[in-house]
């Protein structure tokens, strides 16, 4: 070999943890299971001279949920047998709980990393690194939390498979600068089985990465040393590569596998064909098998290591949106139970209940969304068999969420047992901010015989309340309301004995309907008013044509910029080779169609709000409808899409156009916000965002997305795709999408989008408005006299 200067090469042995990909979860973790039982079994004999050759094996458990079970269900002879080994070095524990996909809010990340910290406390163990394979990319969220708790150190090992790493190059160190004093120090490196390209693991010899024509194969059977000509031929040529692209260590850090596969085993043989290799060619490559903790002790005596901040969205999140309807149920998940949390002032949410919460959440949230042949399998028992079971952790989630709500409430007040029709309710603001809302009366269905529909509506501090009744048969009544944060109101609601009179029947004087039943006139001494093509209120206008909504004016200011039509579908097939299309999500041969509004009427007008529904005509749908509701005295405006998608088994993208004036977003993150082409590592994914709650334009808007995940803002146009930090990026169309739906991997993804749907939405265009304000929901209950 020819090489420059020495190099020190650090093999750090894992599996990665590929949860229900390959085979089912528990299946998975009870084999990583035995994998530490065989490793503990194989250190005591090391440590008992009875096997030499392997004195200098390290293992790294990469995801804590491993650990997590081991420590659950071990003896407590074992799990000292185990504790021993991590003091001493051979094994080391990590502090994430596993690779998961960006939908985790701030809350449980930290739960689950507090698990390896809290194991660290009670073990006497030290749990300061963190690891991260597959996925390319971390919310700055998550990475607060790992620093948060005192985890400073991260290692990611990179998938460029429909993904990319950040700042332009991989094999490179960064402190990660979170703000308010938290840092990550970062390696961004290889793909997580590289290391098994230079030969050390038997029989797991690769030729990822490398590509090149050699009969690795020959070199995997092969019982002699000839491995060794191998690996010093990729090493001279990959670290010469390396130096040609400036890499200024002398150290290189690569990851390795017992086979060449997920969820892979120990590979003890390691150890031996490191000490092989170091008899050899020590002088110029050291091979030294380690930890984690030994590899960051070594980077962090560098002091040359650059700085950067920013958000770094992961590629891979875009898994979420291949099942759009379980997503939905995720996130509201979610929400209801970090309102209960906000409310929970009494600490009724046990420990046992909230761990269980945390892990079905957590699972759901892994980062594997099907099988290794859910989409060229998509009849295979087994692809049906791993979606039944990811969606047991969901279902599982819902059900325990559910039970505290309702002890939570009922410590609260709430009662189940009132005979008679209720009377008072409790109201509760759980958010930090001011809610403004249309709140409707909680009444069960059954009180709806006893309702007259007219009422006497007060609240605890003497304020009597206007309402209209829903238009069906259940008359509940529905007022405006608005708590101050933390704020809690009781309500009186007295049903009175006369029915309450049709706010504007049909032979009113100043009605606007004609006998055909079409709103298209308007009266200048109304306080609303509706024409074919235009809703105007006290405070905004709105107007659409065939394309949807495309003008909403608010304090003579135009928000949108009249084009695609707000909240209008998107659809796009591809029928191109799904193993072909790279990070454009979509093939050069796509097809799109927007939907065409071809009906607007307006369901219900009254004075709290008129509602409207517009039906479109798209590709790929067969029925797509937009429910408009506009409150009559506020800008404030609820939205809810009901669609009947078709089933195709083509590539499949939808989108729902967000066409603002002004597109500088502000994401509403699990605990915090960012703006997207501003805020963002370099080298970043450009194209595609989470986003938890909502987002916000500053000083116009802010909107709720309580059912969608992704916010899309790159072209929709397949083409070199452009990452944050290159200059022509400003020169893209920077047009806000929500992607709701996507099939467009070769594996993984949940295959047919078919299905009925209902996403709903908010935008608030108050002066005070913000992303809290709009996203978030009040607690109503009965309470007793």
């Amino acid at each position: 070999m020819k090489l420059n200067k020495k190099y020190t090469v650090y093999l750090m042995q894992h599996s990665h943890t590929d949860i229900g990909y390959t085979r089912s979860p528990e299946l998975t973790i009870n084999e990583q299971l035995e994998y530490l039982y065989f490793l503990i079994s194989k250190f005591e004999e090391i440590q008992a001279g009875k096997l030499p050759q392997y004195n200098n094996y390290k293992w790294v458990c990469e995801s804590f949920i491993i650990v997590d079970r081991f420590l659950k269900t071990a003896t407590d002879e074992d799990i000292e047998r185990f504790i021993k080994l991590v003091k001493l070095g051979k094994i080391e524990v990590t502090g994430m709980y596993a690779n998961l996909a960006e939908v985790l809010d701030a809350d449980i990340l930290d739960a689950m990393i507090k698990r390896a910290k809290e194991a660290e406390i009670k073990y006497g163990i030290s749990v300061k690194s963190a690891m991260n394979a597959d996925i390319n990319g971390l919310s700055r969220d998550y990475a607060i939390k790992l620093s948060e708790n005192g985890i400073h150190d991260y290692f990611i090992a990179v998938h460029t498979h429909h993904g990319m790493y950040p700042l332009f190059k991989k094999q490179q160190p960064f402190k990660w600068d979170l703000g308010g004093g938290e840092y990550l120090n970062v390696w961004n490196g290889e793909h997580y089985m590289f290391g098994n390209g230079f030969a050390f693991s038997k029989g797991a010899i690769s030729v990822h990465g490398f590509f090149d024509d050699v009969d690795f194969k020959k070199y995997n059977m092969a019982e002699d040393d000839s491995w060794i000509d191998l690996a010093e031929s990729r090493f001279e040529k990959y670290i010469s590569k390396l130096e040609e692209d400036g890499y200024n260590y002398d150290f290189i850090p690569l990851t390795i596998h017992g086979k060449f596969t997920d969820n892979s085993m120990p590979n003890l043989d390691i150890a031996n064909r490191v000490d092989i290799w170091n008899q050899k060619n020590k002088d110029q490559i050291e091979v030294k098998m380690c930890t984690l903790a030994e590899f960051f002790e070594r980077l962090n005596q560098e002091t040359d290591i650059p700085v950067y901040s920013g958000e770094w969205p992961d590629w891979w999140t875009d898994g979420v949106v291949s099942a759009p309807a379980q997503l939905k149920l995720f996130k509201n998940a979610q929400t209801q139970y970090n309102q209960l949390k906000k409310i929970d002032k009494q600490a009724v949410l046990t420990k046992e209940l909230k761990d269980e919460i945390d892990y079905n959440l957590t699972m759901y949230a892994e980062h594997t969304y099907g099988s290794f042949d859910s989409i060229s399998n998509p009849y295979h028992d087994f692809t049906h068999r791993q979606w039944a079971l990811k969606q047991n952790y969901l279902s599982t989630a819902l059900r325990y969420i559910d039970e505290y709500e309702h002890v939570l409430l009922k410590s609260l007040g709430k009662v189940t047992t009132i005979a008679s029709v209720p009377t008072k309710f409790k109201v509760i603001n759980p958010s930090n901010s001011t809610v403004t809302r249309q709140l409707q009366i909680p009444f069960d269905n059954s009180d709806a015989d006893n309702l007259t529909g007219k009422y006497t509506i007060t609240d605890n501090v003497g304020k009597n309340y206007d309402y209209i009744v829903t238009d069906d048969w259940r008359k509940f009544p529905i007022i405006n309301i608005s708590l101050e944060p933390k704020e809690e109101l009781l309500l009186t609601v007295l049903p009175q004995d006369s029915t309450i009179i049709d706010e504007v029947p049909y032979y009113s004087r100043f009605n606007l309907r004609g006998s055909d039943n079409v709103f298209d006139l308007a009266f200048g001494n109304q306080d609303v008013q509706i024409t074919s093509n235009q809703l105007v209120t006290p405070s905004l206008t709105m107007t659409w044509t065939k394309q949807g909504i495309t003008s909403i004016i608010c304090n003579n200011q135009e928000i949108l910029n009249g084009t695609e039509g707000f909240l209008n579908v998107v659809y796009e097939l591809s029928k191109a080779e799904r193993h072909t299309l790279g990070r454009n999500r979509k093939g050069i041969d796509v097809q799109r169609d927007f939907g065409h509004l071809i009906n607007t009427t307006v369901t219900n007008q009254n004075k709290l709000y008129t509602l409207l529904e517009q039906q479109y005509q798209v590709e790929g749908f067969e029925m797509y409808k937009l429910y408009i509701k506009v409150y009559n005295d506020k800008p404030i405006i609820e939205f809810k899409v009901n669609c009947d998608k078709q089933l195709s088994s083509d590539v499949e993208n939808v989108y729902l156009s967000l066409p603002f004036k002004n597109t500088e977003l502000t994401l509403g993150q699990s605990q915090s916000s960012f703006k997207p082409w501003k805020d963002q590592l370099p080298g970043t994914l450009a194209d595609y965002f989470p986003c938890y709650d909502g987002f916000k334009i500053e000083d116009t808007l802010a909107m709720s997305t309580p059912d969608t995940h992704l916010i899309q803002l790159g072209s929709l146009e397949p083409q070199p795709r452009i990452l944050f930090g290159e200059d022509k990026l400003q020169d893209q169309p920077k047009k806000p999408y929500i992607w709701l739906m996507s099939n467009y991997w070769e594996t993984n993804f949940v295959k047919s989008l078919a299905g009925f749907y209902e996403f709903n939405f908010g935008l608030d265009l108050t002066t005070s408005n913000s992303i809290a304000a709009v996203s978030s929901e009040l607690v109503v209950f009965p309470i007793n006299d």
